[in-house]
């Protein structure tokens, strides 16, 4: 039951617009989670606090890498020298420790 709590968050959380059927998926799951035992219910909690915790910090972290790239080739091209994405790069064994 617990990957059918997190695919209801996940797309409770995705959603454009409004639906019932996560919120009933996330809703339903959570509960037959709690009818198991405590344990089971304290784990499901602490797991769904950690899920919903990383995903807002990933998607500000995307938000704000997403600008960072912008911003840096907004500038390079705008100075006049925009790098040369073409490029090879060549390793040879020997440049390994082993």
């Amino acid at each position: 039951m617990v990957p059918v709590l997190f695919l209801g968050l996940f797309d409770l959380l995705k959603q454009e617009k409004f639906s019932w059927k996560p919120i009933l998926m996330a809703g339903i799951a959570a509960g037959l989670i709690g009818l198991t035992t405590p344990y089971y219910a304290y784990m499901t909690i602490l797991m769904t606090v950690i899920f919903l915790l990383g995903f807002y910090s990933f998607q500000r972290l995307q938000a704000l890498e997403i600008c960072n790239v912008l911003e840096k080739s907004a500038v390079i091209c705008y100075s006049g020298s925009c790098p040369d994405r073409n490029f090879h790069v060549t390793v040879s064994p020997l440049e390994f420790p082993e």
